[in-house]
């Protein structure tokens, strides 16, 4: 098995091209919950696709990843500093925002960053997340398993209420709650994972429910389209 770093490394060359890290409408409201003219942190920034995006709509942003090669494959002008999301090194109450992009299921212990996102925020400032889950308790348990199969380094399986859930126990209150539908092909969704034909006849041989709420349809012998669900919060201290 490829070892959790190399796998992080590996996937730095291709998130930017990624449709689904490029998603534009789950990317607006990400801009909207973080707001302008704002100090944030991005925790988990990956390549820094939404880094920029902040950045360019007017905020001072600092980029944060464990993966020296994700942070080598942002090409944006803001900061950026390797760190632990659960270690962060920065004083308390640096900042107007945290945002954690499609990362938390990776950090082994969550209490653990909602402490630091809580100890780096200014009173009264937010946290947003913005995390793949499934449509719906009805499909959690397919999804989940499709995920295992896609993922063998993903810690957690968070569905929407287990975020709020997680956040509320932090002294983290909902303010504003977002879903966002994306369309994606198999072909592209699935390049470079390993057990690439079992997931294919996974998602063939799903659950009607399963295939209706993700809207699977076939487009050609090897390929389909689904549909993925960006689940965005906003939370106040």
């Amino acid at each position: 098995m490829v070892t959790k770093e190399d796998y992080f490394s590996n996937r730095a060359n291709s998130l930017n091209s990624r449709k689904v890290f490029n998603h534009q409408e789950s990317i607006r409201i990400i801009q909207d919950y973080c707001g302008k003219d704002a100090w944030i942190l991005d925790v988990g920034s990956g390549t820094g696709i939404v880094s920029r995006a902040l950045a360019e709509n007017g905020n001072h942003v600092l980029s944060v990843d464990r993966t020296i090669n994700m942070l080598e494959n942002d090409h944006g002008s803001h900061s950026r500093v390797v760190a632990d999301a659960c270690q962060l090194p920065f004083s308390n109450k640096s900042f107007d925002c945290v945002l954690c992009r499609q990362a938390i299921h990776y950090f082994e212990n969550i209490d653990l960053f909602y402490h630091e996102a809580r100890r780096v925020l200014k009173n009264g400032f937010s946290l947003v997340i913005a995390q793949l889950t499934s449509f719906s308790d009805e499909d959690y348990d397919y999804w989940k398993k499709i995920l295992e199969c896609c993922n063998p380094h993903r810690i957690h399986f968070f569905s929407k209420n287990d975020i709020i859930d997680t956040a509320k126990k932090a002294s983290f209150e909902l303010t504003s709650y977002s879903a966002s539908r994306c369309k994606l092909l198999f072909s592209e969704w699935s390049a470079g994972i390993n057990r690439k034909n079992e997931l294919f006849r996974m998602y063939q041989d799903a659950p009607q429910s399963y295939t209706e709420l993700n809207q699977i349809k076939n487009i050609g012998h090897d390929d389909f389209e689904f549909s993925v669900n960006w689940s965005i919060f906003k939370f106040n201290l």
